[in-house]
């Protein structure tokens, strides 16, 4: 330790202590004003007020306005009083007083002797005051009351109750103008008021705030002076208050002395400490920054660390902040003061705050995927038109030639199928809300596996065996696709380059009451296991109950979100199931999922089935911004009977519309077209021609939902590809409303 003469002596501690303290209980500057502005008020209304008491009360007299005279004297005689007890009442007590009577006289004079007199003043020094001495809520308190008294006074004088000769026959206009300019005024200053009271009270917090620095400047001041000049028992009387621990380690960084408040930060006593040094609390990669940290502080610098540790019994993780106060002097004697800082709750704030930045990117990144997905869909649907729909038309042409027919039905069952592809890609990139009815699982599955199947890299093979029976379950098709495709998507990211094996299975299954207790939260009853097994890396033991946490993932950087298992356990668990998961690390893994099995019959089962094509007669007037499309749908609905007429954009559509000799029966319109869309064609013509049915023939499922169809005059809606058969059928049912 250096010589003790070295350094001055701290100051005398009683002193400074009692000087603190007397500037803390010090009366603060503001209650002080308050005082002062309440003895001048008070002042000012007893020496002023008896002159003002005695003119006005001899008008008043002259007018036999007896009772304002009373109320005067009253008023002046009861402040006198107070001002003389002011000793034995309260502040607060004595600006009661004042407020109250002051409203009390200022309602009396406008009651009895008009708004032209002393009582508007009376109320506004009752507003003022409230703001000034009470704040912004007794301000707004004071407005309301000065607000239904006005009110009052002019609800009288309105109805004949009071009789004012200083106004006119229009009293009560005039009344209200005076009242809303009084009370506009009041506001005003009632503001102006309250925003000083604040900065007033924010110049004494801040005096309060330095004072209790000063206060802790001093202290930490004279007990780092003690601390160079005593022995360990100084020291620790030094570090009593600290929240921090505080160490002392050596030129080799053991550690000398450490407060006791290590024990709630780390679980050891200071006594663990002293065979110790900062290299034990370090793995090796931390360690290497030890050296130069200890010497940044022998060298005269502030130096600091941040490193990861864990407490005694290995249970929790700690972040802590090591700071070294700038030390010099003979090497071998050096001894290194610093403070050990608990900072793990501000890293997992900053985890969190990366985490959500990570949710917001990768929200985006899935709407722009949505986005493109959506308008890929859209272009193939435009080029697959005219194949399903020449496809169709020939079907019907060689209806005698059975080989030509059976070809063309492979084409069209193939660009069918390509309709369902895009169909799946669109629920893919949709928002739509979930709309839950009786589905068939079975084919919810098998629509949903032509998509994993097209996704899935050829190293991977996808095996399913559905079991050929109607599984009714009750939940959207959109919700069924986003399960499977997920659950597939993290099987084959478990998978990898290398040859592995998807197997989807689906079978029925029983829960019996009691069966286990992975089933003890579902109800009993009959239900459809979905059975999704991959051959990939597994999970290992540790991770299986944390798979399902929103963003939990083993991915790389830039591999993955970790949403997609999460996203299908709220899937299922809101449709009443649930989903198991098995695994043997290294080898396998097996998803479960358990539906419950709804009563119903399955949407599909519930269309008629097909009937010869319907001819028809009308006017048809067709607009798509697509030649070929146009092309392809006028040759469809000339050969059911129809005449028909294009237009190749909205503008035209109604130019069309407007010049028509005869009028048209049917309107079948694009949805995205530029310039002037089919929703905005259908309202036009909602508007225009009251009664032209309209159908929307669109790619996007979720742009227009039904019910906004029905508002604005949308008779049907179509999806691209359009089919012959639903065409005919529709075109039908519009132009025969019979």
């Amino acid at each position: 330790m250096p010589d003790q003469d070295k350094f001055p002596s701290p100051p005398d501690k009683s002193a400074m202590d009692s000087f603190l303290d007397r500037l803390r209980k010090a009366p603060d500057g503001w209650t002080m004003e308050k005082d002062r502005v309440l003895q001048a008020l008070f002042f000012g209304v007893i020496a002023l007020g008896g002159v003002s008491l005695i003119i006005s009360n001899i008008f008043m007299m002259q007018e036999n306005k007896w009772g304002l005279v009373v109320m005067d004297v009253l008023f002046f005689l009861w402040l006198s009083l107070v001002y003389l007890r002011r000793k034995s009442v309260s502040r607060e007590m004595i600006i009661l007083h004042f407020m109250v009577l002051t409203y009390l006289v200022g309602g009396a004079v406008l009651f009895f002797a008009g708004p032209l007199r002393a009582g508007i003043l009376y109320l506004f020094t009752f507003q003022i005051m409230t703001a000034g001495f009470f704040g912004a809520r007794a301000a707004k308190a004071s407005a309301a009351l000065n607000l239904i008294l006005l009110a009052a006074v002019g609800i009288a004088a309105g109805q004949g109750y009071l009789t004012w000769d200083v106004l006119p026959e229009k009293r009560l206009f005039l009344w209200i103008s005076i009242s809303t300019n009084f009370l506009f005024l009041t506001v005003v200053a009632s503001i102006v008021i309250v925003s000083r009271n604040r900065e007033f009270q924010e110049a004494l917090d801040g005096e309060r705030a330095a004072a209790a620095e000063l206060r802790l400047e001093t202290r930490e001041k004279e007990a780092a002076v003690q601390a160079l000049r005593q022995s360990e028992s100084k020291h620790r009387q030094l570090v009593e208050n600290i929240t921090e621990v505080v160490f002392s380690v050596n030129a080799e960084g053991r550690f000398t002395y450490i407060s006791p408040r290590v024990r709630e930060m780390l679980g050891w006593t200071p006594e663990d400490f002293l065979d110790k040094s900062f290299y034990d609390l370090m793995d090796t990669d931390q360690q290497r920054s030890i050296p130069d940290w200890l010497n940044k502080a022998r060298s005269g610098r502030k130096s600091s660390l941040t490193f990861k540790t864990r407490t005694k019994d290995e249970e929790e993780e700690r972040w802590i902040s090591a700071a070294l106060a700038p030390s010099a002097g003979d090497q071998d004697y050096l001894e290194i003061f610093g403070l050990l800082m608990d900072i793990t709750q501000h890293k997992k704030d900053r985890k969190e705050r990366e985490l959500l930045e990570s949710r917001l990117a990768q929200a985006q990144k899935m709407e722009a995927i949505g986005r493109l997905a959506g308008g890929i869909a859209h272009d193939f649907n435009n080029m697959l038109s005219p194949v399903l729909g020449y496809a169709e038309m020939l079907s019907e042409d060689f209806a005698h030639d059975p080989q030509a027919r059976e070809n063309l039905s492979e084409i069209v069952a193939a660009a069918n199928r390509a309709k369902d592809l895009v169909r799946q890609i669109l629920i893919f990139g949709s928002k739509a809300e979930d709309h839950p009815r009786p589905l068939d699982l079975g084919v919810q599955v098998g629509d949903a596996l032509r998509l994993v199947k097209a996704s899935l890299p050829p190293n991977i093979a996808l095996v399913s065996k559905l079991a050929p029976l109607h599984f009714v379950v009750n939940a959207d098709p959109t919700q069924i696709q986003r399960v499977l495709m997920n659950m597939c998507a993290n099987a084959s990211y478990a998978m990898g380059s290398r040859e592995g094996l998807l197997e989807i299975l689906l079978e029925q299954d029983y829960i019996s009451p009691g069966k286990d207790s992975a089933d003890k939260n579902l109800e009993p009853g009959p239900y459809a296991r979905l059975t999704i097994k991959d051959s990939g890396h597994g999970i290992a033991p540790e991770n299986l109950d944390k798979i399902f946490e929103p963003y939990f993932t083993t991915k790389g950087v830039g591999e993955g979100a970790g949403i997609g298992l999460a996203v299908a356990h709220s899937i299922v668990s809101k449709l009443g199931g649930t989903i198991q998961v098995s695994s043997k690390l290294g080898e396998w893994t097996c998803f479960c999922i358990l539906l419950p099995l709804a009563k119903g019959v399955p949407e599909a089962q519930n269309k008629s089935a097909q009937t010869p094509l319907p001819n028809g007669s009308g006017r048809i007037l067709l607009v798509d911004d697509e030649p070929s499309l146009v092309q392809m749908t006028k040759q469809m609905l000339n050969r059911l009977g129809y005449e028909t007429v294009t237009a190749f954009d909205g503008k035209e559509a109604i130019k069309t519309l407007e010049s028509a000799e005869k009028r048209f029966d049917l309107l079948v319109t694009d949805y995205s077209m530029p310039g002037f869309t089919g929703d905005q064609l259908a309202l036009y013509v909602q508007e225009k021609f009251p009664g032209l049915p309209v159908v929307l023939c669109t790619g996007y499922s979720d742009k227009v939902s039904r019910e906004n169809a029905a508002k604005m005059g949308i008779s049907a809606m179509l999806s691209k590809p359009v089919n012959l058969r639903q065409l005919a059928l529709i075109a039908y049912r519009l132009t025969n409303p019979k």
